[in-house]
C-alpha cells in the first residue's frame, strides 16, 4: 500500500482499518443481547398458573385490506361479535361513548374451556377467537 499522496484521494492507515473492524465486530458481539432485553421488557412475572403462556394475534376483517379496522369479512365473518371501529352494529359492538364498560356481552364460566356470549347475544362460543387449531382470518404476532 502506497502511502504517497495522489489528487482528491487520501490512504487510509491499516491500522485504521483494523480498529473499525474490531469496533464492528464488538458492536456485532453485543445486538444479539438487545434483542434478548427487547423480549426481557414484555416478559410479565406470574404467580399462577406457572407456564402459562398468551398469544397475540393480529385479526384482519377485510381481505382486501389487512389494516382496516371495518368489514363483515375476516374474523366477523359469520359472527354476532364483531371487531370494529366502535361505531356500528348492534349495541355489543359499539363503544359505550365513556369509561364504563358494557357488561352482560359474555357468560361469567367457560364453556368447554372457551368463553361465549350471554344468553342475551344469542350464546355462541368465541372458541374461534382463541383457539389455536382454528386460525380464521388471523396471523400469530408473538406467539
Amino acid at each position: 500500500m502506497s502511502c504517497g499522496r495522489r489528487r482528491g484521494l487520501r490512504s487510509v492507515s491499516p491500522y485504521a482499518i483494523v480498529l473499525a473492524l474490531a469496533i464492528a465486530l464488538t458492536a456485532s458481539f453485543f445486538l444479539p443481547l438487545r434483542a434478548e432485553a427487547a423480549i426481557s421488557d414484555h416478559t410479565v412475572p406470574t404467580i399462577s398458573p406457572s407456564g402459562t403462556t398468551i398469544n397475540l394475534f393480529d385479526y384482519w376483517v377485510n381481505p382486501d385490506d389487512h389494516l382496516s379496522v371495518s368489514g363483515n369479512g375476516g374474523i366477523n365473518a359469520n359472527h354476532r361479535f364483531q371487531f370494529n371501529d366502535g361505531q356500528g352494529g348492534e349495541s355489543l359492538n359499539r363503544w359505550t361513548g365513556g369509561e364504563n364498560p358494557q357488561s352482560g356481552i359474555v357468560h361469567n364460566t367457560l364453556f368447554d374451556g372457551y368463553p361465549r356470549l350471554s344468553d342475551t347475544w344469542g350464546g355462541k362460543s368465541l372458541r374461534y377467537l382463541f383457539d389455536s387449531s382454528a386460525r380464521p382470518a388471523r396471523r400469530p404476532i408473538l406467539a
